[in-house]
């Protein structure tokens, strides 16, 4: 069995590969990910290592995504890894495993620092050098019938022309005091806006006078609904409220929120939507480099062993605010 990056002959190859992936929400294999291969700017042949059998035939695959996240006020370059999947009749052989062990090597050759992904075999993920966040996260139901609110805003839906600058505004400066949001251009919130519906997303504005003050983005993931974004002004956490509000009661159901902040729950809360708390542990991380991470966010360490600690303790050991709208 070789192992190697995929070559551009290959690319149909792939998807006939991915095609047999049994996918949620209705999705055939071959059609979701072309999405992550054309619409993806960051997609590279490159980035992609496929297994490969005496016979040529592609056996198992593995993508790495680049982005870049936001760590202490510093872009630090990420590798999100998706794709894995490995034919039925070669599984059990450590397909995916010799694939991701080259990923990592690539990534940690090209300056990654961190790596990222999404996750529902933890134990398998935590075996091969990942780590669960174990982010907490809220279950929300729409409001009790009744509850009216008086403020004077209009929630609408996203219009990109008009609304893209205000929204891009808010998420700078919403997300500057987090730890773990991709960075996105004009390329890269393109891209978001084709790739976070699955297939389709609401998002929502809250509009106060003229101005755009909170925005928020839901979509159905494994068939569960989920807020994949949000973002608001200074001051406008009410609005921010409202517009969850009226997702809920589009959603006609719950709503998974995975990062919030105590003045949004207990906004949310005061205006009658119901508040059940979980955790979710998809999001796992591992760091490439710690000692390069730990002198990039301004840690004083001795050691890689103690850079790790210290990142694991004072960094990543928190919720790490990666928005599943940025999800590969």
């Amino acid at each position: 069995m070789r192992i190697r990056t995929l070559r551009l002959e290959e690319y149909e190859r792939l998807l006939d590969l991915l095609d047999l992936w049994p996918l949620d929400d209705g999705w055939q294999g071959r059609d979701f990910f072309r999405r992550y291969m054309e619409d993806d700017p960051s997609f590279s042949v490159r980035n992609v290592w496929v297994a490969i059998d005496g016979e040529n035939r592609l056996r198992s695959c593995v993508q790495i995504f680049p982005r870049s996240i936001l760590l202490r006020g510093q872009a630090v370059r990420c590798g999100g890894i998706g794709s894995v999947f490995t034919h039925p009749d070669a599984r059990r052989q450590g397909l995916a495993e010799d694939l991701l062990k080259a990923a990592v090597v690539a990534m940690t050759q090209r300056g990654f620092e961190v790596s990222l992904l999404f996750a529902a075999r933890i134990a398998w993920y935590t075996k091969l050098g990942w780590r669960s966040l174990e982010r907490p996260a809220w279950y929300l139901s729409s409001p009790r019938a009744g509850r009216v609110d008086r403020r004077q805003v209009a929630i609408r839906p996203f219009d990109a022309p008009r609304d893209m600058s205000s929204v891009c505004s808010i998420r700078s400066e919403y997300c500057a005091e987090l730890d773990g949001p991709a960075l996105r251009d004009a390329e890269a919130w393109s891209a978001s806006l084709l790739l976070a519906g699955n297939p389709d997303e609401d998002f929502l504005v809250a509009q106060k006078g003229d101005e755009v003050v909170a925005y928020a983005r839901s979509t159905t993931i494994a068939q569960r609904r989920e807020i994949t974004e949000l973002g608001y002004v200074n001051g406008a956490v009410g609005e921010m409220a409202q517009t969850l509000v009226a997702l809920l009661q589009s959603a006609s159901g719950e709503a998974l929120l995975v990062h919030s902040d105590c003045d949004l729950l207990a906004c949310l809360e005061q205006r009658g939507v119901g508040l059940r708390r979980t955790a979710d542990a998809s999001l796992m991380l591992r760091v490439l480099d710690s000692e390069a991470l730990a002198r990039r966010v301004g840690l004083q360490v001795d050691s890689k062993e103690s850079a790790r600690a210290a990142l694991w303790q004072d960094l990543v050991g928190g919720q790490l605010s990666f928005w599943s709208a940025d999800r590969f």
